[in-house]
């Protein structure tokens, strides 16, 4: 109803009259006029009506007050109203009532107490985040350095408290709590490096680094250091096979409900039986695992309570030439503009940027997007010049200028993640005849990997090197078959087998066709040393993201991989090519990330992954991989290999098909390094020796014969 007026006065004038037919009842108590009051404040309040709000608001805290009800609310909303109209140090005064009737070890005068961390309700967090937001509101205005201190300490024990409910919460709901706190963790940023700033103290420069990661694929981080501490348990934790065995019976039954519910509409008493009995495991798993909780608090402590990685870990683990580049951007309700911090990481120095970015920056995305192609023309060709240099003037040329750096690890932050960085042009010139190949690509300068948390880029650079090369499983489910599924009329995939074949004539490898490329071999796959290779169809669900999925033998029962599926795998494979339509593209979750099937590898622990951010064509996608293993079969690493593909790709490609559409739609996410894969053995390593073997017995024959 907020954007509503014409809603909010009608709805006040029910309340009103409610209001006064309360005051009609005989025996009526105080208490049972605070929440009429107090809705009649909030329609006032909408309305910006704040001083009739405030009237209202004040009634509510003091009948609330007289009666011995929570009055907490009441505070925090006299609190807002006052730091709306720029009274802070009123503002302040109210939300240190709020947060003392809350927990009453806090002081209600003391601006300095905050509450116990261990007393963790999303109000008590809420209000002393925005305590924390009224003391950098009035830093803004006054400068003063005392209130940049007092407000910071009061984000990080609000950000203790998210943390805390975050913990407790199911995985479906932890992205509703990561979205809600984003401004607190953004900042909680910029204060630290405003106090670095003014103090010099290196402190709150690795405070704000570690602030750029709590808030970002916060659940993606819970399940890598989960699957970690749990692989280290094995045996000694039994509830851990049986949460195991709980989830796949689970994503099982999820599978057989969504293949029976749009075929079998006319017995639905079929679907509701399985429902029933998945809502019957669901609980069953929330209970073990909420036992599990309380029985082994050390090894989640551990999981969840992880505050990230200091900026001297981190840099030991970058190579010369390579910077990890952090970006950070939130929306700011209370002054109605989006800001944008970046945070660049090298071997030897940490860069940070601050920068406000203009209102219409999401239109300018997906203005930038919708020029990205198969049909080209002049008036295509000048607006894709114009939107990818603009892009590239909002998040990257400030990190052009930096000396020294050719390999870039990039960690984005909400609709950043839908762009492909690869493509930004570093200037507006333009070339003889519309021509795309001739464009001064990022490509063209930057190996450009992807990262989804400073979590992962930890892990795979600190894992054990195998010594057992991997070996490549190629999968084509849909060379000389399309399939009609639902709403889809998918058509068979031509080049999917020229996509993988040239890699077996590199790698030991097994490729796999049509009916023989299930879903069950994949899994088995999965378990093994592998490079996994999936040359088929993806149906992204935006309804439910859960449920998209990667399309394998349709000839089976269960011919799908749902996303909900793949986070529930144990992958061993050192790096899957997802060479399916939009497999990188997915619902955007505030504070988590683009939920698409690509992050579901991720969360299985897959390394690298190989992904795609448009429905790809799939001719110039399998002359990429050909050129991709190509470079890996001559020692590149995957980062330089992916880059040099594409770059040949683009120089020998027609002019129709050389723009970013046929060749940046593939993209790496993880570990850009060095993998090892088991090449193909020549034949002649063992002919030559045989034949060498067999002329010598002929001579010694020979010779023997004659003497």
């Amino acid at each position: 109803l907020k954007g509503s007026p014409v809603i909010l006065k009608e709805a006040m004038v029910y309340l009103k009259e409610s209001l006064e037919a309360k005051s009609k009842v005989p025996g009526i108590g105080k208490q049972d006029f605070i929440s009429v009051i107090s809705n009649i404040g909030t329609c006032y309040q909408y309305l910006g009506r704040t001083d009739s709000a405030r009237i209202y608001f004040q009634k509510a805290l003091d009948l609330s007050l007289q009666t011995g009800q929570e009055s907490s609310k009441f505070y925090g909303n006299l609190a807002i109203l006052w730091g709306n109209q720029d009274q802070y140090d009123l503002a302040l005064k109210y939300f240190q009532k709020a947060l003392n009737s809350l927990d009453s070890m806090c002081s209600a005068t003391d601006l300095g107490s905050n509450p116990r961390v261990e007393e963790a309700t999303s109000t008590l967090a809420d209000f002393t985040a925005f305590k924390a937001h009224s003391f950098q509101r009035r830093y803004t205005i006054f400068h003063d350095p005392r209130d940049l201190a007092e407000g910071l300490n009061s984000f990080m024990i609000a950000l203790e408290m998210i943390d805390t409910l975050r913990f407790l919460r199911s995985f479906e709901s932890k992205p509703f709590i990561s979205s809600e706190a984003k401004i607190h963790f953004f900042n909680a940023l910029d204060m630290s490096l405003d106090l670095y700033e003014r103090t010099g103290k290196k402190e709150y420069l690795n405070q704000a680094f570690l602030l750029s990661e709590r808030n970002k694929s916060a659940t993606l981080n819970e399940f890598l250091r989960s699957n970690k501490a749990r692989e280290a348990l094995g045996s000694l934790a039994p509830w851990i096979i049986y949460e195991d065995s709980l989830k796949e019976v689970i994503n099982n039954l999820k599978s057989e409900i969504i293949r029976v519910t749009p075929f079998n509409k006319t017995i639905p008493q079929i679907a509701d039986s399985l429902q029933n009995r998945l809502l019957w495991l669901e609980d069953n798993l929330k209970t073990t695992e909420t036992k599990a909780r309380k029985e082994n608090p050390d090894f989640f402590r551990n999981v969840y309570f992880n505050k990230g990685y200091p900026l001297d870990t981190l840099r030991k683990l970058l190579n010369p030439g390579e910077a990890m580049v952090d970006y950070t951007v939130a929306h700011n309700n209370w002054v109605g503009q989006d800001y944008m911090i970046v945070m660049v990481l090298t071997q030897d120095t940490l860069y940070t940027f601050r920068d406000t970015l203009p209102k219409q920056y999401k239109d300018d995305i997906r203005t930038f997007l919708s020029t990205i192609t198969s049909y080209v023309d002049n008036k295509v060709f000048n607006d894709f010049i114009q939107s990818s240099n603009l892009m590239y003037r909002y998040f990257f040329e400030s990190i052009d200028k930096i000396p020294g750096i050719s390999k870039l690890i990039l960690l984005t932050d909400e609709e950043l993640g839908f762009l492909p960085f690869e493509v930004f042009v570093t200037d507006t010139l333009k070339p003889k005849g519309s021509d795309f190949r001739k464009l001064h690509y990022l490509n063209r300068k930057y190996v450009i990997s992807y990262i989804s948390s400073h979590e992962q880029f930890h892990q795979f650079r600190t894992k054990p090197n195998r010594k057992e090369k991997a070996t490549v499983f190629g999968y084509a489910p849909f060379v000389d078959r399309g399939i009609r599924l639902d709403s889809f009329n998918l058509l068979p995939l031509d080049n999917s087998k020229e996509e993988i074949n040239p890699v077996s004539e590199k790698f030991r490898s097994r490729i796999l066709i049509d009916n023989q490329a299930d879903e069950n071999s994949l899994r088995r796959a999965f378990k093994k040393n592998s490079v996994i290779i999936l040359s088929t169809h993806g149906i992204m669900d935006e309804k439910n993201p859960m449920e998209s999925r990667l399309l394998m033998s349709p000839d089976q029962t269960d011919g799908s991989l749902y996303l909900f599926e793949i986070l529930s795998l144990k992958i061993n494979s050192e790096m899957v090519v997802l060479n399916a339509c939009n497999t990188g593209k997915g619902k955007l979750q505030p504070g988590e990330g683009i939920l698409s099937v690509a992050r579901g590898f991720q969360f299985a622990g897959v390394p690298t992954v190989i992904t795609t951010l448009w429905p790809i064509d799939d001719r110039s996608s399998a002359t990429i991989m050909k050129f991709f293993f190509q470079n890996l079969s001559n020692g590149m690493d995957q980062g330089q290999a992916l880059m040099q593909a594409r770059n040949r790709y683009i120089d020998q490609s027609s002019k129709a098909n050389g723009a970013p559409y046929f060749w940046a739609g593939q993209v790496l996410i993880g570990d850009p390094g060095p993998i090892l894969i088991q090449h193909r053995t020549d034949p002649l390593i063992f002919i030559v020796p045989i034949l060498l073997m067999g002329l010598l017995l002929l001579l010694f024959f020979y010779y023997k014969k004659k003497s």
